[in-house]
């Protein structure tokens, strides 16, 4: 009870979610500590249940169940400045959780031509140090490579549109809300530079 009510005392939008879904009070009743691979796990089965939902909607619910685990913990610890190292590395992996649930996700649709590249989705700021904030954009680059028996150039194409996708399921809003930016502005060049660069070619600029 006592983390509940803090959870609902804390968050207006956590509130609202619990509204929605009722039945994740025990998120909150219930939370324990995960570890990073547990959380992707858990969203990946999400984005993939058969369900009523969209795949980017069950995204969506799923993330803000494993939130109100994190927040009950965190509201109800005794020192939260204490453990505020661990709540920030909690929401960078689930931040990171997310981000591999959505590339499944933009993998699925592509289809076969997902298969031609191997495509890396990095951290960077907060959340690539396990220090990111409950309000956040999210910075990243993207680094690929061709798949065994393809060429560079349909693996990197490929690549580019995964790497567009997944930022589109994360940022764009729903009947069941957004997550939150993915800002790729740290790769080379910033912006006016390709979305998507080979390992060598990320080398070659640095």
């Amino acid at each position: 009870r006592r983390r509940l009510v803090g959870v609902l005392g804390a968050s207006t939008a956590l509130t609202d979610h619990l509204v929605a879904h009722p039945e994740h009070w025990r998120a909150a009743a219930d939370a324990q500590p995960l570890e990073p691979a547990a959380r992707t796990e858990r969203m990946i089965s999400a984005v993939r249940a058969p369900g009523d939902l969209e795949p980017q909607d069950a995204l969506r619910v799923e993330y803000r169940r494993q939130l109100v685990e994190i927040a009950a913990l965190d509201v109800t610890a005794e020192d939260p400045v204490a453990t505020l190292p661990e709540t920030a590395a909690a929401l960078a992996d689930l931040a990171g959780a997310a981000l591999e649930a959505a590339l499944v996700i933009a993998q699925d649709e592509l289809g076969e031509e997902a298969a031609t590249t191997r495509l890396a989705v990095i951290g960077m700021g907060k959340c690539g140090g396990r220090e990111l904030n409950y309000i956040s954009d999210v910075d990243v680059i993207f680094a690929a490579e061709a798949a065994e028996g393809h060429d560079e150039e349909t693996a990197l194409a490929a690549a580019t549109k995964l790497a567009t996708r997944v930022m589109s399921v994360c940022g764009a809003h729903t009947g069941h809300g957004t997550l939150w930016e993915v800002d790729a502005a740290l790769r080379p060049e910033g912006k006016q530079g390709q979305l998507v660069r080979t390992v060598a070619s990320h080398r070659t600029y640095y």
